[in-house]
């Protein structure tokens, strides 16, 4: 038995063997039986601000308005494939600072008794294009393949502006002397080991924010003078870091490629 493998079989290979009676040596292997129940977690502007002049005396006023998803983000998420036959729910936070928006976001997923049994939480953020993936079912269902191994997955994007650089942040190794510099020794299709990548479409396991070792708050953006020194940290970078000094384990699927929307220029990075 130690050498035994199962094989997989198609159904119709299964059918003509049960026919002959050999259907007990077949097995069909899967693994929709695992629980991948999911959390989408929608960070949005919310209110907005625009300057504006009144035409006729040219005072300066200003307007506060709702911002919402840009049509490129819709038609994209339209094309998102959730899993079929598994628990999967939506929570859109809006109107906070990012960091806020995903502790806020954690805390009531953590303290609702009625999502106590949802295993994972996608970070999804309202300016990322979620790509289409030819011979797949989906970014979200490749990134559930990497939960065996890894404790996050997160797609592929890339920063705003010139230069634009991948969000693939060191190899792993927390205890590097720059753990956070930007990681380029990859191929386009590889599963990079990392300490540290962006949250606009990471998928995390809910373990991690119940885990006692891990200190509040869970997300926060800091800029700050420290031991004579400045520290800047995005809130992302800021959770990476503590989870990686727990064990935690962060990839980054490259075959996700992730478009970054400048909803400013309409220039996607």
């Amino acid at each position: 038995m130690d050498n035994f493998k199962p094989k997989i079989f198609k159904s119709d290979e299964l059918f003509n063997e049960a026919k002959s009676k050999k259907w007990e040596t077949k097995i069909l292997a899967g693994d929709t039986y695992k629980n991948y129940s999911t959390i989408i977690v929608i960070a949005t502007r919310g209110k907005g601000v625009t300057s504006a002049k009144c035409p006729k005396c040219g005072h300066p006023f200003e307007v506060e308005h709702w911002v919402g998803f840009h049509p490129w983000i819709v038609e994209a998420w339209k094309r998102f494939i959730k899993p079929m036959n598994i628990p999967v729910t939506e929570m859109v936070v809006s109107g906070y600072e990012v960091g806020d928006a995903y502790n806020q976001a954690v805390d009531q997923i953590l303290s609702n008794p009625e999502l106590k049994n949802f295993r994972y939480i996608l970070f999804l953020e309202d300016d990322i294009i979620v790509p289409f993936l030819d011979n797949s079912f989906g970014p979200l269902i490749e990134l559930f393949k990497h939960m065996e191994k890894f404790d996050v997955a997160s797609g592929l994007y890339w920063t705003k502006g010139e230069p634009s650089l991948p969000l693939v942040y060191g190899n792993g190794d927390i205890n590097a002397i720059n753990p956070f510099e930007v990681n380029t020794s990859w191929r386009s299709g590889d599963t990079v080991e990392v300490n540290g990548c962006g949250m606009g479409f990471a998928l995390m396991k809910r373990a991690i924010f119940e885990d006692p070792r891990l200190e509040r708050p869970f997300f926060k953006t800091v800029n700050e003078v420290k031991d004579g020194r400045f520290v800047g940290y995005t809130q992302d970078l800021y959770f990476y870091e503590k989870i990686k000094k727990l064990a935690y384990r962060i990839c980054v699927d490259t075959s996700i490629r992730c478009g970054h929307l400048d909803i400013m220029t309409e220039t996607v990075y």
